[in-house]
């Protein structure tokens, strides 16, 4: 086993459920103590209902109602239940639903059949057809499960590899693999959260080896800088609360705080900066400047720290990529002293904007200067984030990993 197979081979507890990453429906909060939505006033006499009885309130709108008769008839394991639980998890992907079916074995295969025949069955429910064929345990299951592996829906390809695996076939690993290695972003995360969901060394390998593809980029990030996303830990963080600590604390002579979200900050956040940093000069550039005005405020803030004085600058300044670009300004003045200094870029969008800078501190600072960059990714939909890079982070369980993945996610920006 290779040192990603021995960091990978502890706990799960942060990985999403399978619900889910798959596109079942996890149960609601049902509220407690006599809620109008509770099943106790919905279903008062359910204990006292016979299978046939219940089945017959599986179509209902309401998914307390189901998901309360669903868990119900999973305790019941009445045949005559089963198809009623078939065609409550191929119309609404209950979760409930689908563990209630766990148990019927061989019958279940023969009763799904007829579904998987069905041509009019495309897409989640077919995807949804392969769950419950995963729970038969039936080899005769394979052929039709086999079929769907090359399936044009990304989702049904992967639910029946799942399947497949779970019948005791591992190509439906090697098949998921090829899906992880495509270019199709679809089919990348689906197989990703596919292989997550298995218990397997066949499945970690291949996670093992995606992780690693995508963390080789990180080398495109120099040492000096340090890249940090606070919010991808703890989402409820203000990146705003989180720069203002990092400068209060530090005791650099001289910081920049520069990038999209700093422009903001110097117009809506000066006063948070000016009581957060109580013991520096806080100086800012805005939109409304033109470059010469926002290079003037810099300077103004080198000549204070060059005096011995904290000076901080945040907000909009040309990027030494820009036209007119920013001098030289990491020096002391003549007449002046040495400071330390640390440039701080926040939440570049393209890799390139973050990059000039460094490349400014690298090839330019004649005095000490620390790079920092923060990442303003949390979670995918809200930030810059894909729903498969949100997965593979998930997987890392320890902080250098972690911080190779937000090096690599920034060079690739």
């Amino acid at each position: 086993m290779g040192i990603f197979g021995k960091l990978f081979g502890g706990k799960k507890e942060e990985k999403r459920p399978a619900a889910q990453r798959s596109g079942r429906r996890p149960p609601p909060d049902v509220p407690a103590g006599g809620g109008p939505q509770s099943t106790d006033d919905l279903l008062p006499d359910m204990d006292q209902m016979t299978a046939k009885q219940l089945a017959r309130k599986l179509g209902s709108g309401n998914p307390n109602i189901r998901y309360a008769i669903e868990e119900r008839l999973g305790e019941m394991k009445e045949h005559s239940a089963m198809r009623p639980l078939m065609n409550a998890y191929l119309m609404n992907g209950d979760q409930p639903a689908l563990t209630a079916l766990d148990g019927y074995g061989p019958g279940l295969a023969r009763a799904l059949q007829d579904l998987a025949n069905d041509l009019t069955n495309t897409g989640e429910r077919r995807a949804r057809i392969m769950d419950m064929l995963a729970l038969t345990g039936d080899e005769n299951a394979l052929p039709i499960v086999r079929e769907s592996m090359d399936d044009r829906d990304p989702l049904v390809r992967a639910r029946a590899c799942a399947a497949l695996v779970a019948l005791g076939d591992l190509n439906g690993v090697a098949r998921l693999d090829q899906d992880l290695q495509s270019n199709d972003v679809d089919a990348k995360r689906l197989a990703l959260e596919t292989l997550m969901e298995m218990d397997l060394p066949e499945a970690r390998a291949c996670t093992d080896e995606h992780i690693n593809r995508y963390i080789a980029e990180s080398d495109a990030v120099p040492v000096q800088a340090k890249v940090v996303a606070p919010l991808l830990d703890n989402p409820k963080l203000k990146l705003h609360d989180v720069i203002v600590d990092a400068v209060a604390s530090a005791d650099h002579d001289l910081t920049l705080v520069v990038g999209g979200e700093a422009i903001n900050y110097a117009t809506a956040r000066r006063t948070l900066f000016e009581e957060g940093i109580p013991n520096a000069k806080v100086f800012f550039g805005t939109r409304r400047m033109v470059p010469e005005e926002q290079i003037a405020e810099v300077e103004a803030a080198r000549d204070l720290a060059s005096h011995g004085e904290r000076a901080v600058f945040v907000g909009m300044a040309p990027s030494p990529a820009d036209d007119p670009p920013m001098p030289h300004f990491l020096k002391a003045i003549e007449g002046g002293k040495d400071f330390r200094a640390r440039l701080i870029v926040v939440d570049p969008h393209e890799f390139g904007a973050a990059q000039s800078w460094w490349y400014h501190v690298l090839d330019m600072a004649d005095v000490p200067t620390d790079i920092d960059i923060y990442l303003g990714v949390s979670t995918p939909g809200r930030s810059a984030i894909s729903e498969e890079e949100f997965d593979i982070y998930q997987l890392l369980k320890t902080d250098e990993l972690r911080t190779q993945f937000k090096r690599a996610l920034l060079a690739r920006m």
